[in-house]
C-alpha cells in the first residue's frame, strides 16, 4: 500500500500522460533550471539504445555500488511500483520522499508551462523528479537510461562523464525514423564533446552511424565487441558462469545471474563502460568491483523464471529484436521443447514481426490485454497470431497464466510470458500477491 499523499500526487502525475510524447529538451531544462540544476550535482553515465540499455544500466550501477560509491539509477518503465524508476544504492525511493519531491516540482513545472505555453509531459516531469531526488540523496554518480531515442529525450539535458549506446534496432519508428540509420542518428544525439563513448554490439549499418558520429564529435570511441571477450562456461535458467577477458584485464570466471547470450553481450558493454570510467574519468573501479557487481546484479522481468516445474518464464521483450534473442535463449536452454506464449503488447509495436520470431509448431498462444491505454486488444493479437500459424485464444492474464502453466506441465514445454514490460509488471504484481497470500495462509 502506498503513502496516502503519494496516491493523490501520482494521480496528478499520471494525468500528464494525456499530454502525449513531446520530444525536446526545453521543458525539462527549464524546470531543472528553476530547481537549481540538480543534475549538475553529481557525475552521470548516460545510456541509450533500443535493446539492452536497461540491463547495461543495471549491471554498471551494480559495479559502481560494489566500488563503494553512492549510486543512483534512473530507468523506465517500472514493473510493479512507480518508485522503482528512482533507485539510490539499489533501493527504490521511499513513498513519503517521492510524494514530497513530486509536489515540490508542481510550482516550477507550472511556471515553465506558462513560459513555454504547454504542460510538462509525464516523462519530462518524472525525469526532473529523478534528478532532484538524486541531488537530495547526495549521490556520487547516477546511471541514467534514456526513455526513447536520445537527441530529444528529456534525459539529454545531462553533461555526462561517459555515454553508452547499446544495440540499436527498429522501434518507436513513429518518433525516431523508419530506417535503422535514422534511429541510430537519434540515439547518437547523446554523444557530447570531450565525453568518451562506449558502444555495444549492433548491426553494421547502425555501428557505422555510431562510429561516424563519434568521429565527428572528436570523442574517444570504445566498441565493446572489440575490447571485451566473454566466454560462456555454463548456462541455465538460474544464470550463467562466464569468463571475462579485456585488453586491460583478465577477470577469470565470474557468476552472472542474468540469463541469455544477449545478457552476455550487455555484460560486455557494461565491463567496457566500467573500464572507460576508470581510465578516462578517474572513477575508482577495480577488477574486484567489476567481478562483485556482475555477480550481484538484479534485473527482474528479463528471462526471469517464475516457476521451475513446470517451467514458466517472464520476459519484457517488446520488439522484434528482443523477441529474436528471447526465442534463441529459450531454444538453447530448453533444447527444442514446444513453446507456449502468453502475449500482451502495445498497439504501436511491430506485433507481426515480433511473433514471427517464435516457432509456433506444437505451441500455443494466449492473447491478453495489458493495463495500458495503448494496449492492443486480444482479438487483434489473436488474429495476427493465427495468421502466422499459432493455435491461439483470447484470455485474461490470470486465466492465461493458469492455463499456460498446465499446458507446460502436460507437454513438457516452456510457457513464456512476453510482449511488454507493462505486462511483465502486471504479472510480477500478481505473483507477489499470490505468494504473500500463500505465506499468510501458511502462517495462519
Amino acid at each position: 500500500m502506498t503513502h496516502p499523499d503519494l496516491d493523490t500526487t501520482l494521480e496528478r502525475l499520471y494525468r500528464r500522460r494525456s499530454f502525449g510524447i513531446r520530444p525536446g529538451l526545453r521543458m525539462t531544462a527549464r524546470i531543472l533550471e528553476k530547481l537549481g540544476d540538480p543534475q549538475a550535482a553529481y557525475r552521470v553515465v548516460h545510456v541509450a539504445g533500443t535493446n539492452g540499455k536497461g540491463s547495461v544500466s543495471a549491471i554498471l550501477e551494480s559495479m559502481l555500488r560494489a566500488a563503494g560509491l553512492r549510486t543512483a539509477l534512473y530507468t523506465s518503465p517500472h514493473l510493479v511500483r512507480f518508485n522503482e524508476r528512482f533507485r539510490v544504492d539499489g533501493d527504490p525511493i521511499a513513498d513519503p520522499l517521492l510524494a514530497e519531491i513530486l509536489q515540490a516540482l508542481e510550482k516550477p513545472a507550472a511556471e515553465a508551462a506558462q513560459e513555454l505555453s504547454r504542460e510538462a509531459t509525464f516523462f519530462e516531469y518524472t525525469t526532473a523528479a529523478a534528478f532532484e531526488f538524486f541531488r537530495r540523496a547526495q549521490v556520487d554518480i547516477a546511471v541514467v537510461e534514456t526513455g526513447m531515442g536520445g537527441r530529444l529525450d528529456a534525459t539529454n539535458v545531462v553533461k555526462p562523464e561517459l555515454t553508452v549506446i547499446t544495440r540499436i534496432g527498429m522501434d518507436h519508428t513513429m518518433y525516431l525514423g523508419n530506417t535503422l540509420e535514422e534511429i541510430a542518428m537519434e540515439k547518437c544525439g547523446i554523444i557530447k564533446p570531450r565525453c568518451p563513448l562506449v558502444s555495444g554490439s549492433m548491426d553494421d549499418e547502425a555501428f557505422a552511424v555510431v562510429a561516424r558520429s563519434a568521429s565527428a564529435a572528436g570523442v574517444t570511441h570504445v566498441p565493446a565487441a572489440e575490447t571485451v571477450s566473454i566466454k560462456i562456461v555454463s548456462a541455465g535458467w538460474s544464470g550463467q558462469k562466464v569468463r571475462i577477458e579485456t585488453q586491460a584485464a583478465s577477470y577469470g570466471g565470474v557468476d552472472f545471474p542474468l540469463v541469455g547470450e544477449h545478457q552476455v553481450e550487455n555484460l560486455a558493454t557494461a565491463v567496457a563502460a566500467a573500464e572507460a570510467l576508470a581510465d578516462a574519468a578517474g572513477v575508482p573501479l577495480r577488477e574486484e568491483h567489476i567481478r562483485s557487481g556482475t555477480a550481484k546484479v538484479e534485473w527482474p522481468g528479463r528471462c526471469q523464471v517464475l516457476r521451475e516445474q513446470p517451467l514458466v518464464v517472464l520476459d519484457g521483450a517488446h520488439n522484434p529484436g528482443g523477441a529474436r534473442v528471447l526465442a534463441r535463449t529459450v531454444a538453447r536452454l530448453s533444447k527444442g521443447c514446444p513453446l507456449g506464449l502468453v502475449v500482451g503488447m502495445c498497439n504501436d509495436k511491430d506485433v507481426r514481426d515480433f511473433l514471427a520470431e517464435f516457432p509456433c509448431a506444437g505451441g500455443r498462444l494466449w492473447a491478453v490485454a495489458i493495463d495500458n491505454e495503448r494496449s492492443m486488444t486480444p482479438g487483434e493479437l489473436r488474429s495476427i497470431a493465427e495468421g502466422l500459424g499459432w493455435q491461439s485464444c483470447e484470455s485474461d492474464i490470470g486465466t492465461a497464466l493458469d492455463e499456460a502453466e498446465r499446458w507446460s506441465a502436460d507437454t513438457g514445454g516452456v510457457a513464456c510470458v512476453t510482449g511488454s514490460l507493462f505486462l511483465a509488471g502486471e504479472v510480477l504484481g500478481m505473483v507477489d500477491l499470490s505468494s504473500i497470500t500463500r505465506r499468510a495462509k501458511e502462517d495462519g
